[in-house]
C-alpha cells in the first residue's frame, strides 16, 4: 500500500518536471521504480561508508552516482584542508589489504611531493602547516593503528593551540592577507569550540553534583564565550550569516517569495521542520554553521533555555524538566525561523587583535581556568 502510494507521488511529480521541460531528469537520493528510465540518476550519498549500490544490484539498473560527504573533515585552513581531505579520504575509510597497503606507500610518496610545493607556495605559513603535517604523517602513515574512526576526533587539540600560536606570532606581517585572515578566524574558533566542549562538560558535571553555584558560573561563562566567538566570527566575510540570508531573498520575484526564501534559508541552518511542540526535529543542526549572527542570535540564546532549565532543576530540588525544556527550545527555533531581522553582509572588526585577546582570555593557560 504504501510502496504504491509513493510510486504514484514519484510520477506525478514526475509528470510536472516534464510538462515544464520534456528533457527533465530527475536528480535524486533514493530509487522510486515509477519513472522511466534513463530520467532518474540517483545519488548514493555516504557510500564510502553506507554504500547503497551494494545491496540493490547496482540500483536496479539506474544510473547512479558514488558520493563521498567530504564536508565530514573540518580542516583548519582551507589549504591543509585538500591535503587532509586526500589522506582521510584514502586512508581512513580504507580496508587495509595487501593492496592497499602497496598503495598507501605510493601514496605517501606522492603525498611527500604534494606537501613540499605546498609548503614552497605558502612560505609564510611554512611553520604553522609544517606542524600540523608532522602530525597527520605520524597519525597515518606511521602508526596505523592510529587511523581514526571518528573524522571529528583525529587531530590533537594541543596541536591546534599551537597552530594558532604560530599563527598569531606571524600577524603583524600577515594581517593585510585576506586569506590568512579566513584561516586565523577558522583557527580561533576551532581552538575555542573544543574549549566550549570541555566548558559544556563541566557544567553538566556540576549539575550532577547538585552544585548550584558552579552551574550558573560555568554556565554564564559558556554564554559569554558564545559572544566572543560571534565577535572573533564578525572579523571577516567568510563567517557571516548576512550573506547567506541575504542571497536568498534576493532569488525572490514578490514579497511573498522573499519572505518563504528567508524561511527555507534559516529552517535549512538550524531545524528541519519535521518537529512537533514538544518533540525536535532528528535532522537539528544538520546543516548547522559557525556564523556571525547566528551564534548571538540563536545558538546563544539556546543555551540560555538549557542553562536556565538546569539551575531551576536545582533551585527546586526536583528533576529536570524535559517536555518543558524541549517546548522552549522548538517554540524558541520556529520564532527564529519565522523572523526578518536583518544581519551584516560586511566583516567588522580586526581579525588579528580579536584573535589575540581570546587566545589570551581562553587557551594561553588553560589548565588555569578557573571552571
Amino acid at each position: 500500500m504504501i510502496q504504491n502510494i509513493f510510486s504514484s507521488l514519484a510520477a506525478a511529480i514526475f509528470r510536472g518536471m516534464e510538462s515544464g521541460d520534456d528533457k527533465a531528469v530527475w536528480l535524486m537520493q533514493a530509487l522510486l521504480h515509477s519513472v522511466p528510465v534513463g530520467k532518474l540518476v540517483v545519488l548514493d550519498l555516504y557510500a564510502e561508508v553506507k554504500p547503497v549500490w551494494a545491496t540493490s544490484e547496482q540500483f536496479y539498473g539506474v544510473p547512479y552516482i558514488w558520493l563521498v560527504l567530504g564536508c565530514q573533515w573540518k580542516a583548519s585552513s582551507r589549504i591543509l584542508s585538500f591535503m587532509i581531505l586526500c589522506l582521510k579520504w584514502h586512508f581512513g575509510r580504507t580496508e587495509l589489504t595487501s593492496r592497499t597497503k602497496t598503495e598507501m606507500l605510493l601514496w605517501h610518496s606522492q603525498m611527500l611531493i604534494l606537501i613540499r610545493f605546498l609548503l614552497h607556495l605558502c612560505c609564510h605559513y611554512r611553520e604553522t602547516i609544517a606542524t600540523l603535517i608532522t602530525k597527520v604523517q605520524g597519525e597515518l602513515f606511521i602508526n596505523k593503528q592510529a587511523i581514526p574512526t571518528h573524522p571529528h576526533l583525529w587531530y590533537s587539540t594541543s596541536e591546534v593551540i599551537r597552530a594558532l600560536q604560530l599563527f598569531i606570532a606571524s600577524g603583524d606581517q600577515l594581517s593585510e592577507s585576506n586569506t590568512f585572515s579566513y584561516d586565523l578566524v577558522d583557527l580561533t574558533r576551532q581552538a575555542l569550540a573544543k574549549y566550549a566542549n570541555q566548558l559544556f562538560v563541566k557544567v553538566v558535571e556540576a549539575y550532577q553534583l547538585g552544585d548550584l553555584h558552579a552551574v550558573t558560573h560555568r554556565s554564564q561563562k559558556f554564554l559569554s564565550l558564545v559572544e566572543d566567538l560571534d565577535t572573533l566570527l564578525a572579523c571577516h566575510d567568510g563567517f557571516l550569516l548576512g550573506p547567506w540570508l541575504e542571497s536568498a531573498k534576493q532569488l525572490a520575484q514578490n514579497d511573498e517569495q522573499k519572505k518563504q526564501f528567508e524561511w527555507n534559508a534559516r529552517t535549512q541552518i538550524t531545524m528541519w521542520f519535521d518537529n512537533t511542540e514538544e518533540e525536535a526535529s532528528l535532522l537539528r543542526d544538520y546543516g548547522n554553521k559557525y556564523w556571525s549572527g547566528l551564534l548571538r542570535d540563536y545558538y546563544g540564546p539556546r543555551a540560555a533555555i538549557y542553562f536556565k532549565f538546569l539551575i531551576q532543576s536545582l533551585e527546586r530540588s526536583d528533576g529536570f524538566r524535559l517536555r518543558q525544556w524541549r517546548r522552549e527550545w522548538v517554540k524558541l527555533t520556529n520564532e527564529w525561523q519565522n523572523g526578518s531581522n536583518i544581519f551584516p553582509t560586511k566583516s567588522a572588526g580586526d581579525a588579528l587583535n580579536v584573535s589575540r585577546r581570546l587566545y589570551k582570555k581562553y587557551l594561553e593557560e588553560p589548565d588555569s581556568h578557573d571552571f
